[in-house]
Formats: C-alpha cells, structure tokens, sequence
C-alpha cells in the first residue's frame, strides 16, 4: 500500500494515530493507501521484457493481500473511483478437526480472491473483459491486531493479470 511495504504494528492506546478500541475490550490498528494501476509495476514478461510501458490496463485474475497471521483481522481492496470492493480478505481458523482438510488445530487459511468465467463459477474481473485502466486509482484497508506490538507486518497486494495492449 505504501512503501516501504514492511511496517510495525504499534501496540495500541488512547491517542496513537490508526487505533481503535473494539467493543471487546482489544485494540486495532489500521493502515490504508491509496495508487493507481500503473503504479503496481509487474514483474518482467515470460520472454524477459517489460511490458507495463504499452499497456493500456490490467485484467487481473487473482489478488491477495500479504497477510501476516494471526495478527491479521481484515484487508480489503477498492477501486477507489467507483467505491466498487474488488477483494475482501479475513483469515478462518482451523477448528481443530485434525481429519478434515484445512480445519488441523492452530491452521490459519487466508484465500485469495480468484477472478474469471462465469461458466467457472468464478466472479467477472474488477472491470470486467477490459480490466481496469492503468490510471485506475485503488484504495486498500488494512486491520490487524494492535494488544501487543508486531515487527514486520506486511502491507502488499500480490497480483496476477493480463496487460491489454
């Protein structure tokens, strides 16, 4: 969201910026940004060439926040020129069920927002068959819990998509 893209969680009380007391008693930190599409900077192509610099948008097919767990409570991303919530993030815990799948004692499951065909069962991409502009401003939430100080929270969204030309 912002960069560094590594920050610490303060421990929270009365006064410090981006904290919140909950109705149950237990702090909350959060951190928000805002950035355009453009501003993402992809990874280099397949063949080793950069091409941000002739596209005209992005059709993203999954995001995900970089979540450090258990500290993470929320993060959400916006198309901040709509108001339209892209991906929602919140971490489900295992219930302790060592014989199901993902349900083990102590396992943390953050899944990340998947895009694509409607004949999947999968939601439309954020701005549907086109994408979204490179000049699309996106606005992320971030919350996490703030009782006791954490180091080396991450604030960053992982992104694959298909530049349009």
């Amino acid at each position: 969201m912002a960069s560094p893209t590594e920050y610490d969680v303060p421990k929270c009380e009365e006064g410090k910026f981006g904290c919140a007391k909950g109705t149950d008693g237990h702090w909350t930190h959060t951190m928000n940004g805002t950035w355009t599409v453009a501003d993402m900077r992809p990874t280099r192509s397949r063949t080793g060439e950069p091409q941000i610099a002739n596209a005209s948008g992005v059709k993203f097919l999954s995001i995900h926040g970089h979540c450090h767990a258990p500290t993470c409570i929320s993060f959400e991303l916006f198309n901040a020129d709509t108001g339209e919530k892209i991906c929602s993030q919140r971490p489900m815990y295992g219930s302790g069920n060592a014989s199901e799948d993902f349900e083990e004692d102590g396992y943390i499951n953050i899944a990340p927002c998947v895009f694509g065909l409607k004949d999947d069962f999968l939601p439309p991409p954020p701005g549907g068959e086109k994408g979204l502009s490179m000049s699309t401003r996106l606005y992320a939430k971030k919350v996490c819990h703030a009782d006791y100080a954490h180091h080396g929270e991450m604030s960053l969204w992982q992104s694959y998509g298909v530049l349009g030309a």
